[in-house]
């Protein structure tokens, strides 16, 4: 059935509703009058008279849930990076590039090269690889001396450039050296080559498509300073459809925000009546305290495996000021801090009259825990993280020995007095990658659901929204005279059946 053509009154018959105030879903039927959830009727079926005419769906074995809200997303670059060079799968060096080869030879159609005659290799995840390589400017050089050439690794802090890329690059001179890109350099890299007006929107919306058959209805976006225009044109021109809120990445600090960081708490933040329809509103500025993990920029106290130590990028001094201007601006500071080196300068200079949201906090242990609680700190934390690289024999800890095991203590931080929400960093963009890895499906039916599960559930969803500010009129949950923002998960496969937003049944046909 067309999109335009769904109605609003509908009756969701026979789900697994997760309430605000159940620990396991609950066995009833949803009545959506105009986009609105008229009542939630548990136990037995809604009487036949009440629902004549209206649209069935047929929700026997699945759970109802409030969609997704991804607490840290980038949507404008990951469906960007879409028409690029998907090289996710490569398991060596050798690999990588004969792939690029084989698009630049015209064997492997690509729309990024097609429109922009630069080819861009994205999502390369070189702690996959089976035996060593090695690639840097010189390397790109040689093997593709005609075009523009781009690569950048998974984490997006790590790129390299052949010297036809860095003629077209907007980058610092160090960069040029080697043609090794990291954090601003390699992070803006890609979005430099974005197309724009309608090959832009198409873009968009093909992978707003793609959160839809993943449950995400909208997040945090993170975005450069200068790119809002271009993304705000290019939203509105696909129709909008995405519930997001933006934090920006500083360049010329023009830019007002619309909130006070100061005069607040986490445990009542206000809420923004945030609409898919209209230009997301400013609400974060997004700081950068390290980088990556899997670039060896992140800051930890005890070295790599290699040996090496990486400072902090900002002094305790420029993090001071640079609250100071968030709060100027009407923005709350988003600090990226991964290592337990950077998350500590964050706390040190963190009190009590201004909120700040630290994303990822990998690294943390039971004293910053405590430290943080403390303090009016929040936590946008990645499960998905974990589940990628966490696990014995595999990329933290390799990077840090026995130290990169112990990254992440999820449970800790749920079970701490610290305001805690979740995002997937688009690595990848699929929340139940992350959180719902432990359930036997094929075992276990709807109603049997760990109470941990819908703990995580709502960090990715209730407290998402709550923790990004977007959670005005009730956003967020299941309930009576709330707006009908609901998706239909397979109980016993874990895939997307429907989702709904405003009432509205979106279409679920692209493959993830």
């Amino acid at each position: 059935m067309p999109e335009e053509e769904m109605g609003k009154d509908i009756l969701i018959r026979g789900a697994h509703v997760i309430l605000p105030d159940k620990m396991k879903p609950i066995l009833g039927d949803i009545l959506i009058i105009d986009g609105i959830i008229e009542d939630i009727h548990i136990g037995g079926k809604i009487g036949s008279r009440k629902v004549r005419g209206l649209e069935i769906i047929d929700a026997e074995g699945c759970v109802a849930s409030p969609p997704f809200f991804d607490g840290h997303m980038h949507f404008h670059q990951w469906s960007i990076s879409s028409s690029c060079v998907d090289l996710s799968h490569c398991r060596s060096m050798k690999k990588v590039l004969s792939l690029m080869r084989e698009v630049e030879a015209g064997d492997v159609d690509n729309t990024m090269f097609n429109r922009t005659g630069t080819l861009i290799g994205v999502d390369m995840d070189d702690s996959l690889f089976r035996g060593p390589g090695k690639i840097d400017g010189r390397v790109l050089n040689n093997t593709f001396p005609d075009n523009p050439v781009l690569i950048r690794r998974i984490c997006g802090h790590k790129a390299y450039a052949n010297d036809n890329a860095m003629d077209l690059l907007d980058i610092s001179d160090t960069a040029r050296v080697n043609g090794v890109l990291l954090e601003g350099d390699a992070m803006s890299s890609t979005s430099q080559f974005s197309p724009t007006g309608k090959t832009l929107e198409n873009i968009l919306k093909v992978g707003r498509d793609k959160l839809y058959a993943m449950g995400v209805i909208g997040g945090v976006e993170i975005i450069n300073e200068g790119e809002i225009d271009v993304f705000n044109e290019g939203f509105m021109g696909m129709g909008g459809g995405l519930r997001l809120v933006l934090s920006i990445v500083p360049e010329d600090n023009k830019i007002r925000g619309h909130l006070n960081s100061t005069d607040m708490s986490w445990s009542d933040p206000p809420q923004a009546d945030i609409r898919e329809d209209q230009p997301p509103p400013i609400l974060f500025s997004k700081i950068f305290m390290d980088g990556s993990i899997g670039a060896g920029t992140a800051s930890f106290h005890k070295r790599y495996t290699d040996g090496n130590r990486v400072d902090p990028i900002i002094s305790k001094r420029e993090l001071i000021q640079l609250f100071a201007e968030c709060s100027d601006k009407g923005m709350i500071p988003m600090i990226h801090a991964i290592g337990d080196r950077a998350i500590s300068q964050v706390v040190d200079v963190v009190d009590n009259d201004q909120c700040v949201r630290i994303e990822h906090a990998e690294g943390c242990n039971g004293t910053l825990i405590g430290r943080m609680e403390r303090r009016e700190i929040a936590l946008c934390v990645q499960p998905n993280f974990q589940r990628k690289w966490g696990k014995k024999g595999e990329m933290y800890e390799s990077k840090l020995g026995e130290m990169g095991l112990s990254l992440n203590p999820v449970e800790d931080l749920i079970k701490s007095e610290i305001p805690v929400c979740f995002g997937t960093d688009m690595m990848p963009p699929d929340p139940i990658y992350g959180i719902f890895q432990n359930i036997p499906w094929e075992d276990h039916g709807t109603a049997s659901w760990k109470n941990s599960v819908i703990n995580n559930l709502r960090k990715f969803t209730s407290e998402a929204m709550r923790l990004s500010f977007a959670g005005g009129s009730g956003f967020g949950n299941i309930a009576k005279g709330m707006k009908a923002d609901i998706m239909l998960i397979g109980g016993r496969d874990g895939l997307i059946r429907e989702i709904l937003l405003n009432g509205d049944r979106k279409i679920i046909d692209v493959k993830i």
